[in-house]
């Protein structure tokens, strides 16, 4: 996050220079600035637009178009980019297509919009942020400065805005996905404080939140610190400042080291990023900690021991006709489960699990563990229990001859 900051204050002063002095060797330095912050994050992308625009609404920029400097600048952006593009051809664009995922709609919903406004207060600090809405107000007014920098700073923030908004209607939008609108926004917020004259009750308005903002700022920046560092209050995994700055990670890594111990497991399997990356660090002992989704985070990354999947030994040692469970021998044990959030798919997912499942059997051992079977008949209960079921069968009719005990995957007396 702090290098794409520093990356986009100097593509925004970039476009500040050349919007002021007219001179083209500034696209030199947008094309370092708007390449470096897309190696740091995708939204830069953004910004292209934004540029776009600009140059478009106001009639003196439009004469960049008909030169080679901005093609230098997108050379050189693309350039220093590179690396990133040749990395996802050589993988199948695998980040490009995790980030072109977020574009997919499954629902809609008004449930993450005032989520997304709280947290952009948040991010802003509130005194920022109600400078920075008065500094875009003023500037779409006509004042605050020329026509070019009041069309350049709007159009650094609403592309990017309007995104997010629309994004918030089908998912969750985290505080720091918008960082590009950042720095034009704070410069909106300067804007109000600096440059324009308030008059009546936004006077007052004005006057306060400059007042307050820096100290204000500085105490939510002082609790963010001391509740991440000391984890005053305990919030749990809802805690942002706990997944950030590591409260509490060194007492649970060490009681989770504890559990794997006393389990004899290998290996502890996570589904989060963030959780494989805390653990790994806290972990007394460095016990390989493993997400076992979104495999391409770590496609650089070597295959992990396929020994550390093993089945505990324990599990082996008792021979399959001991016990009713059969399965002594397997390695793995599969779950397949179709999930979609609109009923009208009820088919279709059903369909591709079912298919799915079909696909696969053919390669698996023949049967199940009987705790995930549903009623699929009595083919099914055979092939889980194996060399088992007549045994079962005898003393079924033992104890059970009328098959009172008939519910689940059910073991009839005859």
């Amino acid at each position: 996050m702090p290098s794409f900051l520093i990356a986009t204050t100097f593509l925004v002063l970039a476009l500040a220079k050349l919007n002021q002095t007219g001179r083209g060797a500034w696209w030199l330095a947008i094309g370092i600035a708007f390449g470096i912050g897309m190696f740091s994050k995708y939204t830069t992308i953004f910004f292209a637009p934004s540029i776009l625009i600009w140059l478009l609404l106001v009639p003196e920029q439009r004469r960049w178009l008909l030169t080679p400097w901005p093609w230098i600048a997108g050379v050189i952006a693309i350039a220093i980019f590179s690396p990133t593009l040749i990395w996802n051809a050589q993988h199948g664009w695998a980040s490009v297509l995790y980030q072109y995922n977020r574009l997919v709609v499954h629902e809609w919903s008004l449930r993450y919009l005032g989520e997304f406004i709280g947290a952009q207060i948040g991010m802003a600090t509130p005194f920022v942020f109600v400078l920075g809405v008065m500094g875009l107000a003023a500037m779409l007014r006509g004042q605050g400065g020329s026509f070019s920098a009041r069309v350049l700073i709007n159009a650094m923030l609403w592309p990017i805005l309007l995104y997010f908004v629309w994004h918030t209607f089908h998912g969750r939008v985290e505080g720091n996905w918008p960082e590009p609108m950042f720095v034009p926004f704070v410069i909106a917020a300067g804007v109000a404080a600096e440059r324009i004259t308030w008059e009546g009750i936004w006077a007052k308005v004005e006057s306060i939140s400059q007042r307050l903002a820096v100290p204000v700022a500085l105490a939510i920046a002082a609790v963010i610190y001391a509740q991440g560092v000391f984890g005053i209050a305990r919030l749990g995994m809802e805690d942002p400042t706990a997944s950030k700055l590591g409260a509490g990670w060194k007492e649970l890594g060490a009681q989770m080291d504890e559990v794997r111990k006393r389990m004899g497991a290998p290996i502890i399997l996570v589904y989060d990023y963030g959780l494989a990356s805390w653990l790994s660090f806290y972990l007394p002992s460095h016990a390989p900690v493993e997400q076992i989704n979104l495999r391409m985070r770590y496609v650089n990354a070597p295959e992990p021991d396929p020994k550390l999947f093993d089945l505990p030994e324990g599990f082996k040692v008792v021979d399959r006709r001991e016990t009713a469970f059969s399965y002594r021998d397997a390695k793995w044990s599969m779950v397949m489960v179709g999930v979609d959030p609109d009923p009208a798919n009820a088919e279709k997912i059903t369909a591709w699990t079912k298919d799915y499942w079909a696909a696969l059997h053919p390669y698996s051992l023949g049967g199940a563990y009987v705790n995930f079977m549903m009623e699929e008949g009595i083919d099914r209960i055979k092939a889980t229990y194996r060399d088992n079921y007549d045994r079962l069968v005898e003393i079924k009719r033992k104890y059970d001859p009328d098959n009172f005990f008939h519910i689940n995957q059910n073991i009839g007396p005859k």
